[in-house]
């Protein structure tokens, strides 16, 4: 089970470390969250103040974060070209597929037990009245002299 870090402002920093390790500026980051300056992050990264809103959604828009992670710490950071719903929807209906399939060779297999389970009881009547007979003609039998 993954564990969950709930603390926004330690996950801030961890995707602002991963712009800044991708040679993104401050002030870049800041604008594009709708910052007017660069101490509005620093104080976001110091934890002296939070991230609003808007600047959150600015993020999850303008840099393809990922919500999951900005809340939770879990998931990848940032988003591909496929959203996570959609990865999601995807692997649902693979799953719904493998079901369906799973379900359909269940059912193969049990009409292959009955059939062979009725085989098996057709042996057993067949081997009992075998037995059944030799005993019966078992004095017809003729003793070589």
């Amino acid at each position: 089970m993954t564990k969950l870090n709930i603390n926004i402002t330690e996950n801030i920093n961890r995707i602002f470390d991963e712009f800044f390790a991708r040679a993104m500026n401050i002030s870049g980051i800041a604008k594009s969250m709708g910052y007017t300056s660069s101490s509005q992050l620093h104080n976001v990264r110091k934890g002296d103040s939070m991230l609003s809103t808007k600047a959150i959604a600015a993020l999850i828009q303008n840099a393809n974060v990922n919500p999951t992670y900005i809340f939770l710490g879990t998931g990848d950071m940032f988003l591909t070209e496929e959203s996570e719903s959609e990865r999601l929807k995807k692997e649902n209906l693979e799953l719904s597929r493998k079901l369906k399939e799973s379900e359909l060779l269940i059912t193969e297999l049990n009409e292959r037990i009955k059939h062979l389970e009725k085989r098996n009881a057709d042996l057993i009547d067949i081997s009992s009245a075998a037995i059944k007979y030799h005993k019966e003609h078992k004095d017809d039998e003729i003793i070589p002299e």
